[in-house]
């Protein structure tokens, strides 16, 4: 019995989860998670199987009754016990007609929490249909539905902020695309969402299986197209497939290779929208290519970890793959940069236990999940910088500081943010944050107000100048909120200030 825990309260869902794993039940359940309010309760069910969910009424944001009715339109089997602190008869009456199972008030009496979860585990047994979700080993040593498996990637190609705002955010999109995939799964039959690929949001990896190829490919194709058709026409979210080629598994044991190739398969053809758009793509249409795009100044670049002229290198690289149209030359090119960053690691780190080429391939992994050439490009020049930290750490650490710095004295008339300054040095928000505290002798903060507060300085001195002009070219949007900074850090106001280097320059005169 897969269990999930939904209270507002920290206290009352670590307490509901000690009693669960510490009661006679705990061989028969596993808690697969806890979340503060229904919208983190959709994701986490949206992400894995769930069985019951156990969750307070009244919560900010998503309260209970809420959760339970969209959760009940996409999967009517998930159970729910609801625990409330109000002696509420039009609560308990509306969680019944949505299919609560029962309504406990709070304090919970371990007592009655318990017997009602050990009678819906014995239903559930009795009651039990297959279920929809495998991790990838079991998918591997599946046998009951025929000996022909292939294996289909689906990721959202984009998330347009208006139409994520109009279905009720991230989270409501979550639920509805994995109810849309269920739906078709369950009716196709032989489909199962492979849960450990799925960890990341809007990222799907399915396993399919058959009897004979013919019948598989009308699978794989019928899955596709139903979901993708939804998701454009209805969600309005498009959505791209990758499909890789039927591979039989006849005689052949569940550690051997075609599934793992059919995993590579897919992955290479859902790469393929990041060139061509939207669609669903086949691995077995995929070309062999004649020849890729890594030059010898990449290579001059790498060789002295000169990371100015590889961030060049790289950007050209992605922009000739890009002119050309092709998406093997691109899939070439890139597992060739890779190749070269893997053997420059070995070289000087001695590295030869495979941990980097582990790393190498989980990246390659991680970057075919790229829905268009600027995440591309993203997340290459994050490994990038993160491969050339580990490989001159110092010599990075400085570059990647003065980028910041130079950005920030660059955007100082805006609200900039950590965040911002991470993407634009391609860095992580944890690592540049960390680098200003090591390498600065202060933090992110206080370096930011410190260049803002000096230049405030300078602006004050102009005659005329008004405080909230001030304000506003120095990034701050409120000029009370700026006025307050000034102070803690002068001990003057800004009018102050002002005030004190006009009286400063009007006494100098008269000693003049």
């Amino acid at each position: 019995m897969r269990i999930l825990i939904v209270d507002d309260e920290q206290e009352i869902r670590n307490g509901i989860r000690h009693l669960l794993i510490g009661s006679a039940l705990a061989d028969r359940i596993e808690i697969v998670g806890t979340a503060n309010d229904g919208r983190e309760a959709m994701i986490v069910a949206g992400s894995g199987p769930v069985d019951l969910i156990i969750t307070d009424i009244r919560m900010p944001g998503m309260d209970g009754l809420e959760l339970i009715r969209h959760i009940r339109t996409a999967n009517p089997s998930i159970a729910f016990i609801i625990l409330s602190g109000y002696d509420d008869f039009s609560y308990a009456r509306e969680a019944m007609r949505y299919g609560a199972l029962d309504y406990l008030l709070k304090p919970v009496e371990e007592r009655e929490l318990l017997g009602i979860v050990e009678r819906l585990i014995e239903r559930t047994n009795k009651e039990k249909e297959p279920s929809l979700y495998l991790t990838r080993d079991e998918f591997r040593a599946l046998r009951e539905n025929g000996e022909w498996k292939a294996v289909a990637l689906c990721g959202a190609d984009e998330l347009p902020e208006e139409r994520v705002r109009e279905l009720g955010g991230e989270p409501m999109l979550q639920w509805m695309l994995a109810k849309v995939h269920s739906e078709a799964a369950r009716e196709l039959g032989g489909i199962y969402l492979l849960t450990g690929d799925s960890a990341v949001l809007f990222r799907y990896s399915f396993g399919l299986a058959a009897g004979s190829e013919h019948e598989l490919r009308n699978k794989l194709a019928e899955f596709a197209q139903r979901v993708h058709h939804f998701c454009r026409e209805r969600v309005k979210v498009p959505v791209s497939f990758g499909l890789s080629e039927p591979v039989r598994q006849e005689g052949q044991s569940s550690e051997e290779m075609p599934i793992d190739l059919a995993f590579v398969r897919a992955q290479q053809a859902l790469f393929s929208r990041v060139l061509l758009g939207s669609g669903i793509y086949r691995g077995e249409d995929l070309q062999e290519a004649k020849h890729h795009h890594a030059s010898e100044k990449l290579e001059a670049a790498l060789e002295i970890k000169d990371s100015d002229s590889i961030v060049e290198e790289i950007e050209a690289l992605i922009e000739r793959c890009v002119q050309e149209g092709s998406v093997s030359v691109l899939l070439l090119s890139l597992e060739r940069l890779l190749f070269l960053v893997h053997h420059r690691w070995q070289v000087d780190l001695s590295s030869a236990d495979g941990t980097s080429m582990s790393l190498m391939n989980r990246t390659l992994e991680s970057l075919l999940w790229s829905s268009r050439p600027s995440s591309l490009r993203k997340g290459l020049m994050e490994w990038i910088q993160g491969a050339l930290a580990r490989l001159d750490p110092a010599r990075q650490e400085g570059k990647v500081l003065a980028r910041a710095k130079k950005y920030i004295q660059a955007h100082l008339q805006h609200p900039v943010n950590l965040t911002e300054v991470s993407q634009e040095t391609l860095v992580t928000p944890q690592y540049l944050s960390k680098l200003f505290r090591e390498k600065s002798g202060e933090t992110f903060i206080e370096y930011i107000t410190r260049l803002r507060i000096e230049e405030a300085k300078r602006l004050l001195a102009e005659p005329g100048v008004k405080v909230y002009e001030v304000a506003s070219q120095v990034g701050y949007s409120n000029w009370k909120h700026f006025s307050r900074v000034f102070k803690q850090h002068t001990g003057y106001g800004p009018a102050d200030y002002k005030n004190r280097i006009f009286v400063d320059r009007v006494g100098y005169q008269h000693e003049l």
